[in-house]
């Protein structure tokens, strides 16, 4: 991974986690693994409102998931991944998109807004697979039929004064779609001033920044709130919440 900050700000590591592309004709728009830095092209998805009502930062963390189940097949074989781009953290599964005109967007139209598949969403089992993301990542890309656990993220607000490099890398497997950017380390700086004086709401590896003051959007979007802004920096993190005991089968 690189070392040091990416325009005295963020450093962008070498690689990316392995993701499933929803189209292969768009595989070609992802970044390959090795650059030195992060490189998002056009094609951002628009800004995405964050859920409403968000609550207080120590409740949104300590609460624990409720997955949803979403069930879908197959409408055609060009159908990669069910129309679904996914992003690999090694832990969960994120859903980076939902394209137009595929089967998930076709399941997304029958049912009610709380069942939807939406960009942001972890998937925590597929097909009662759990634990194993390379696994869970082959079902989605060779089975017909699709089950899968669904937990929407816990936003928690972060206040930081920014006066120099922020001292933090992330993880850019998702450059060009989704709605956030993914903390992998994160070094001594205002991160770790925050979390020592908020010890109920430290910012953790794996969580993601999915607005910086009244900004939201895409991955290069968020990149430049960031190395524009200067002082307090207001950002909405975004983080998979605890797992009640036995709601995802073992792996």
């Amino acid at each position: 991974r690189d070392s040091g900050a990416y325009q005295g700000q963020a450093v962008f590591p070498k690689g990316g986690m392995i993701c499933c592309w929803g189209c292969s004709e768009d595989a070609s728009n992802t970044a390959s693994a090795g650059k030195s830095e992060w490189e998002p092209s056009s094609g951002l998805m628009g800004e995405e409102p964050l859920p409403k009502g968000l609550q207080s930062a120590a409740v949104e963390i300590s609460a624990a998931a409720t997955p949803f189940t979403v069930q879908v097949e197959k409408a055609h074989e060009r159908d990669e991944c069910f129309g679904v781009m996914l992003f690999d953290d090694e832990e969960v599964l994120e859903v980076v998109e939902v394209r137009p005109n595929s089967s998930m967007a076709a399941y997304n139209a029958g049912v009610a807004e709380n069942m939807q598949l939406r960009p942001g969403d972890f998937v925590v089992s597929t097909n009662e697979i759990s634990g194993d993301t390379k696994r869970m990542l082959s079902e989605w890309k060779n089975r017909e039929q699709m089950t899968c656990d669904v937990c929407r993220p816990h936003h928690f607000n972060v206040e930081i004064n920014k006066s120099g490099p922020l001292g933090v890398e992330v993880l850019h497997g998702h450059l060009e779609k989704g709605v956030s950017i993914v903390l992998d380390k994160i070094a001594e700086g205002p991160f770790t001033q925050w979390n020592e004086a908020n010890p109920h709401a430290k910012v953790q590896r794996l969580d993601r920044i999915v607005r910086v003051n009244d900004v939201v959007g895409g991955p290069r979007k968020l990149k430049e709130a960031l190395q524009a802004a200067s002082g307090v920096l207001k950002l909405t993190m975004a983080r998979r919440p605890p797992l009640p005991a036995g709601s995802v089968p073992p792996a």
